[in-house]
């Protein structure tokens, strides 16, 4: 392994020092190699970060929910494999659904982050845990059928929370202090759900914007899906407690084990814990994100390499850096493979630049070639697809497995993670006034207790969010088909992408079917 310290060194040299930054530690084996600071924790008072600071983890979370449900299933105190509702009897959705498919994130319940902005709700005004839970455990119609397909949500692990919670008998806080913070040691870890709560040694949140940099906000309470806070001490006692697969004796090792769909099909993802590969070893892996906070926490096992990153700024893009920091250590022991030839011709290639659509879904694919493949962006979704041969490409990094699979025309059969459809080159229609006038009206959605607006504005389509609270709950719609509409609103730190599909009745607009990458066909009718 090369000079780890020096890599650190290189991996963010493109951090100013004036600017936000975070922390970063590798370790080799049971002993931390090196370990870095970088940048500011307040740029209003030229705070520097140290490596005793506090931030944000956000989705890293999700890790500890994923052991203390581990621990839990070995003491015998719950099954992962029984349906949720013998611990969550509120559960409406149709069943069953098991906690091991909730943790996997297969269980295809509704996001209720989600739901809440189809209400208008930003993620900047405040929202307990308890809300976001309710409005979940509320739904008796879910995104798909468990264990059809994998999507990443967030309330499938706000619901885990809740059940180690009632499994303990304490708040969930409570418990996984029991389970895991106080056998490690990890005395600076906390769940932060409120964001008035004034925590020592906390890092503001930074986003660069227009040239300069704002504060993030966050105000959802999120509790087993992201909201705790911690120092790079505590999750290296973390990374370490992975390595040894166990807390205070009681293995964790089921978190490593890659879930399954209902048809048999691998996902990249365990209890909690992401499990990819690179250059043919194993990585777990978990990122973590809020508006300025990003955070990764992985491990190598079959090198014994760990590493952490926390972070203050929101253009840290953690998975690249930790993929860029396995080149700068592992490179020259781990040569990457030969790249396949794409198997397509020149005119393919070509075509694949562009916006593709599932003719079912609706949802939209947009592909950009580059020297090593293909780059897309499906709904929000970062992918980057590298060629396998014969008009392959793949992505098996990405928290979804993705495979696209070329035909001529160019015509795309996508999988992505479970989630199948065949998409072809969008071709917009053009909307006159009529047309336009035909979809405007107000929609109502009794499952969220809420209702839309689609109106005509500046010769196009937009559709308001309940009540007019903020710009971004207004989404202005561009056509990728007949009735389908794509919209994108937000601005830098929390960007959101929706597919309306309008339906008609005697030809006549009758309702809408919404989806966004962690939700998918919230019905909603028209009533005006």
């Amino acid at each position: 392994m090369t000079d780890v310290d020096a890599a650190l060194a290189t991996l963010f040299s493109d951090w100013a020092p004036d600017e936000p930054g975070g922390v970063a530690a590798v370790l080799h084996g049971d002993r931390v190699v090196a370990r870095r600071a970088f940048g500011l924790a307040s740029l209003e008072h030229a705070i520097p970060n140290t490596l005793s600071g506090r931030f944000h983890i956000a989705s890293v979370t999700k890790t500890f929910v994923g052991a203390a449900l581990a621990m839990l299933a070995h003491q015998g105190r719950l099954d992962l494999d029984a349906d949720a509702r013998a611990i969550i009897p509120e559960l409406a959705v149709p069943g069953p659904i098991t906690l091991r498919r909730l943790a996997g994130m297969t269980a295809g319940l509704r996001d209720a982050m989600e739901m809440m902005k189809l209400r208008g709700v930003w993620y900047r005004y405040p929202r307990s845990e308890a809300d976001l839970t309710a409005l979940a455990l509320a739904q008796t119609e879910p995104s798909y059928p468990a264990g059809e397909r994998y999507v990443y949500t967030n309330i499938q692990f706000n619901l885990c929370a809740l059940a180690i919670a009632r499994t303990v008998g304490k708040p969930f806080s409570a418990a996984v202090d029991e389970l895991i913070f106080t056998p490690l040691g990890m005395t600076r870890t906390l769940i932060r759900d409120d964001p008035e709560t004034m925590t020592d040694g906390l890092a503001n949140p930074y986003i660069k914007d227009a040239g300069g940099w704002r504060r993030g906000a966050w105000a959802f309470g999120v509790s087993g899906a992201g909201g705790l806070v911690s120092d790079l001490d505590d999750l290296i006692r973390w990374n370490l407690a992975l390595r040894d697969g166990s807390v205070n004796g009681v293995p964790i090792v089921a978190m490593t084990e890659r879930g399954t769909l209902a048809d048999g099909t691998p996902t990249n993802y365990g209890l909690g814990l992401g499990i990819r590969t690179w250059r043919g070893l194993t990585v777990w892996v978990h990122g973590g994100s809020l508006p300025g906070y990003k955070a990764n926490f992985a491990r190598v096992p079959a090198r014994d390499l760990g590493f952490v990153l926390l972070s203050n700024r929101e253009d840290a893009d953690p998975y690249a850096r930790l993929r860029r920091l396995l080149e700068l250590t592992l490179g020259e022991s781990v040569p990457a493979p030969p790249v396949p030839d794409t198997g397509l011709d020149a005119a393919t290639l070509k075509a694949l630049d562009g916006t593709f659509v599932d003719a079912i879904s609706g949802e939209p694919l947009t592909l950009t070639r580059t020297e090593s493949g293909l780059t897309g962006d499906k709904l929000g979704f970062a992918l980057s697809l590298a060629p396998q041969g014969k008009g392959v490409f793949r992505d098996g990094w990405a928290n979804a497995d993705t495979i696209v699979r070329v035909e001529s025309g160019p015509r795309l059969h996508v999988d992505f993670g479970g989630q199948r459809g065949v998409y072809l080159p969008a071709n917009p229609p053009t909307l006159t006034d009529a047309d336009r006038a035909a979809y405007a009206g107000r929609y109502v959605c009794p499952a969220l207790a809420t209702e839309h607006t689609v109106f005509e504005r500046d010769g196009g389509l937009v559709v308001r969010f309940g009540p007019a609270y903020h710009e971004e709950a207004e989404l202005p719609l561009a056509p990728l088909a007949a009735d389908t509409f794509h919209g994108k609103t937000g601005r830098p730190g929390w960007v959101s992408q929706h597919v309306l599909r309008f339906t008609r009745a005697g030809g006549v607009v009758a309702g809408y079917r919404i989806s966004s990458d962690r939700l998918k066909d919230v019905a909603f009718v028209r009533v005006v």
